[in-house]
Parts: C-alpha cells; sequence; structure tokens
C-alpha cells in the first residue's frame, strides 16, 4: 500500500511540474526568458521555473536563441523541440 502511495506521489508531482511549467508562446518571449537566465539564472527561475523545466513544445523556431550566450551551459535535453522547424543560429557563437 504505501508503495501505491509513493507512485501516486510522484505522478501527481510530475503532473504539477508540467503544469505550472513555463510555456512561452513565442520566440521572442522564450529569447526574453533565456536572457534572464543568462543575465541572472536566479530571478530567471523565479519568475520561470528552472530553464530544464520550460516547455518549448510550442514553438516553431528556436532560431538565435542562444546566439552568442558564452557564459551559457545549462541542460535543456528534456526540451521537446519536435515542433521546431527552425534551429537558424541557435548556438551561434555561443
Amino acid at each position: 500500500m504505501l508503495r501505491y502511495k509513493l507512485i501516486l506521489i510522484s505522478i501527481l508531482s510530475i503532473s504539477l511540474t508540467n503544469l505550472y511549467a513555463f510555456r512561452p508562446l513565442s520566440t521572442d518571449q522564450l529569447q526574453d526568458a533565456v536572457d534572464l537566465w543568462v543575465l541572472d539564472s536566479a530571478e530567471a527561475e523565479s519568475a520561470h521555473g528552472h530553464i530544464s523545466t520550460w516547455d518549448v513544445s510550442q514553438l516553431s523556431s528556436l532560431g538565435q536563441v542562444f546566439r552568442d550566450k558564452h557564459s551559457f551551459n545549462s541542460d535543456i535535453s528534456s526540451w521537446d523541440v519536435s515542433n521546431v522547424t527552425d534551429f537558424f543560429y541557435t548556438f551561434s557563437s555561443a
């Protein structure tokens, strides 16, 4: 019984995290958040949550989002970029 309660708590925790994840509606909105993250990650995390949890699944362009962000080194490997068709210069000079 305890095992099932722990599983349920884990599922609810994941669901709530996804429910309140930052979901930029445009590349410009994501760009503003990334700029803030690079400038002050603590402030960005307070405003938008950790960058690894941001939901970019509705965006079709990540063009130039990390361009010239030399200090950027955060884990975004969990981002769902399946709808992205434009990666033009996304990490150029980063």
